[in-house]
């Protein structure tokens, strides 16, 4: 519809120079009348008017004539041609790449990333063998699923925006994030459990255990000692 529309605006511009029905007649007889007449083979005379442009075309010809339609505005272009002539998209930008610099920080980035399933793997299932940055040795517990190190290498990828390489080593490897965190937490249970006052409470309440142990900043405020010790007593 656009090409046609656009041919039909040519033809208009075409014949908006042409004199209009009355003027055209009225210039017929004036160049009749005062031009000879020529004889024609079938004995009638016709007057030609020199005035006429020979490069304009006449309405009568203009119909005729076959336009081929000129593609000036993208509008009229068909969309093959609109997709040749646009130029090609800028490239994908980059994704910045992470630089992870410990086991540790590579933990913390799982917590960034809300991977709750990873960040547990990593602590309970993986024991670290060697690390450096893009490249992960670790040795599996038997609690490991069998995709978790093609999960790891994906995800870590994902991540940095940088190839990461994950393998299993046939070395022991250190011991488990979650293994070494209650190795901890039994050790401070034994050295509070060595307390006396620890040791009075539980035995005045038989079948208490220590649950958790936690470290107390100290506040700056101190109990002054009561002259007869009863406070050391209560």
């Amino acid at each position: 519809p656009v090409a046609a529309a656009e041919m039909v605006l040519v033809r208009i511009a075409y014949a908006a120079d042409l004199p209009s029905p009355d003027e055209a007649i009225r210039a017929l007889g004036d160049e009749s009348a005062s031009a000879p007449a020529r004889p024609q083979g079938n004995g009638g005379a016709a007057a030609v008017p020199s005035s006429a442009p020979s490069s304009t075309p006449s309405a009568g010809s203009s119909a005729g004539q076959s336009f081929a339609p000129r593609f000036d505005s993208p509008r009229g272009a068909p969309r093959s041609a609109l997709a040749t002539a646009q130029p090609a998209g800028d490239p994908a930008p980059e994704v910045p790449t992470i630089a992870v610099g410990t086991f540790e920080q590579l933990i913390a980035l799982a917590q960034d990333k809300r991977d709750i399933a990873v960040k547990l793997a990593l602590e309970r299932d993986v024991r670290l063998v060697r690390y450096e940055d893009g490249r992960l040795e670790i040795a599996l517990e038997s609690s490991a699923v069998k995709t978790l190190v093609h999960d790891l290498q994906r995800k870590f990828s994902s991540w940095t925006g940088k190839r990461w390489i994950v393998v299993v080593s046939a070395e022991a490897g250190a011991p488990t994030v979650r293994a070494k965190a209650d190795e901890l937490e039994a050790e401070m249970k034994r050295g509070v459990r060595a307390d006396p006052l620890v040791q009075a409470v539980l035995a005045r309440f038989p079948g208490a255990e220590i649950v958790g142990v936690s470290k107390r900043e100290p506040d700056g405020v101190e109990i002054p000692p009561d002259a007869d010790g009863e406070n050391e007593q209560d």
